[in-house]
């Protein structure tokens, strides 16, 4: 069996995943999975989906972190294709949950042939539950193809436990996604957390 490779290392390209809740650094993990890239002198590509609003025009960024990394606005996974040159080495997707959700295998399928067919090493970041604790089907199906999965975690802003696992919201609205930030959710451990 051969190993597609990028032309920069003899490594098979793999999928890594980071899923947890909100304010669990998983941006800030991304970022910094995709810089070390960067250090090697390598080149990537980070996208996002256009429906997330909340950080600046053309950027992923995390609250722990001072300078963002610029990205790509797509509406469909499929446009990340559209971006694809033969020098990539890796690929950064952030907010996983929010991309295609009509489609929810559709991003873990264009991140396995971003793998497979391009050998390039795809990282991805999103929320693994919504605020009814049921999981976000685009991210359970990348967790399960994944080659890694790290889970990240919150402190629960209730009882200061270091496994807050779920994100709480704090406003009402039946809407399945709602856009925010800590205007409208905290995290919270599994005991503290009440599912909307």
């Amino acid at each position: 069996m051969s190993h597609h490779t990028n032309g920069h290392s003899t490594h098979p390209a793999t999928l890594d995943v980071i899923a947890g809740p909100m304010f669990s650094n998983k941006s800030l993990e991304l970022i910094g999975r995709i810089r070390r890239v960067q250090y090697a002198k390598k080149k990537t590509l980070c996208f996002y989906p256009e429906t997330d609003t909340r950080t600046e025009h053309e950027t992923i960024g995390s609250r722990s972190l001072s300078k963002p990394e610029p990205a790509i606005a797509c509406k469909s996974a499929r446009d990340i294709l559209q971006h694809i040159t033969p020098n990539i080495a890796a690929v950064g997707i952030d907010e996983a949950q929010f991309w295609d959700m009509e489609e929810p295998e559709l991003l873990g399928l264009v991140c396995l042939e971003l793998v497979r067919k391009h050998g390039i090493n795809v990282k991805v970041a999103g929320l693994d539950l919504d605020a009814s604790d049921k999981p976000f089907e685009v991210v359970a199906f990348l967790m399960a193809i994944a080659d890694r999965v790290t889970k990240t975690r919150a402190v629960c802003v209730q009882c200061g436990s270091e496994y807050g696992s779920r994100s709480q919201r704090l406003v009402k609205t039946n809407a399945r996604t709602l856009v925010g930030d800590a205007d409208a959710y905290e995290a919270r451990c599994t005991h503290c957390f009440e599912p909307h």
